[in-house]
């Protein structure tokens, strides 16, 4: 049955196999960025599959929960395609967006203590497209973390939906899985940080491995 575990497990597998090519084609910076990838996925397979079995009820009921917030790996894109972009950003803008998603876990604790998942859609939306700005104002990329707010406001679309389906009773696992994932936006910024180094040498590493998920279009 596909979850968050699986889902987990198709990206350190691809990730490890990409590893060789990102080497031979940036070297260090390239293992660096690699190497914090697989060991912070390998760090969330434990409760990736605590997540699956908290869902296994609802989904035996029909109700997709935690299947329905991961998507596949299959939109990937070639791990030769270059980056859109190549600049690094100064450390300014780190921090800046830093503190900016200190700000948005704030918000997004509040909207979930009180099961308001409509709000965090919209925090989730505001957050994205400041990071979407960052972007095409510095002329880099800051994939893993649009990838983080997209995963996450993905899950708040959906915990409405389950929400309805189950009459409430869902919104536990969900508070807890948007929750979840939002403890890895500085661990994600990291990576962009790192990610950028490589970038800057052509090679599109993260830019290339993580597959598009429909936060906005749902």
């Amino acid at each position: 049955m596909p979850g968050f575990h699986q889902h987990i497990q198709d990206a350190i597998r691809i990730n490890r196999q990409r590893r060789p090519t990102y080497d031979e084609m940036a070297g260090r910076p390239a293992r660096r960025a690699s190497g914090l990838l697989i060991r912070t996925e390998y760090l969330c397979l434990p409760l990736a599959l605590v997540f699956d079995r908290r869902a296994r009820r609802f989904n035996e009921a029909g109700i997709p929960i935690i299947q329905d917030d991961f998507v596949s790996m299959e939109g990937i894109r070639d791990p030769q395609d270059p980056p859109t972009w190549t600049n690094r950003a100064g450390p300014g803008e780190f921090e800046a967006l830093s503190a900016e998603l200190r700000e948005y876990k704030r918000c997004l604790r509040d909207s979930a203590r009180t099961f308001d998942f409509a709000q965090a859609v919209r925090e989730t939306a505001q957050m994205l497209t400041g990071v979407a700005e960052r972007e095409a104002r510095c002329e880099s990329h800051f994939a893993m973390v649009r990838h983080m707010l997209e995963s996450i406001g993905l899950a708040a679309v959906n915990a409405i939906r389950f929400a309805e389906l189950s009459a409430g009773e869902t919104r536990l696992l969900s508070r807890s899985l948007l929750l979840f994932e939002a403890r890895g936006m500085r661990t994600a910024a990291t990576l962009d940080r790192r990610a950028q180094e490589v970038h800057a040498l052509g090679v599109g590493i993260i830019v290339n491995d993580l597959p598009p998920i429909p936060f906005l279009a749902a």
